[in-house]
């Protein structure tokens, strides 16, 4: 647990993560913002995070089901690796 993260992005940028609110009972993302726009990915590529900048979280004590829940919020598929437990993951997300 951690309430900010900053990373040296070696560019003359970081890249920081912040967490509002979070606490050992407050373990859930309720939204996020990424550079101060609404953030729903469950994802940062490498070219984001070398860019620097802000990604903010707020935390609650219950899981919001709707964050990272479209199609599209989930990592792609690029072929590397596999997914574990995917007869556990809800349906459409992969």
């Amino acid at each position: 647990m951690f309430e900010t993260a900053s990373i040296d992005v070696d560019n003359g940028q970081t890249f920081d993560v912040i967490a509002n609110n979070v606490s050992r009972e407050n373990i859930f993302i309720k939204n996020a913002t990424f550079n101060g726009k609404p953030f729903n990915r469950t994802y940062l590529t490498h070219a984001e995070i070398m860019y620097g900048g802000e990604l903010i979280f707020t935390m609650g004590n219950t899981p919001n089901k709707l964050w990272g829940a479209d199609t599209d919020s989930a990592p792609p598929d690029t072929g590397i690796g596999q997914f574990l437990h995917t007869e556990s993951l809800p349906e459409g997300s992969r």
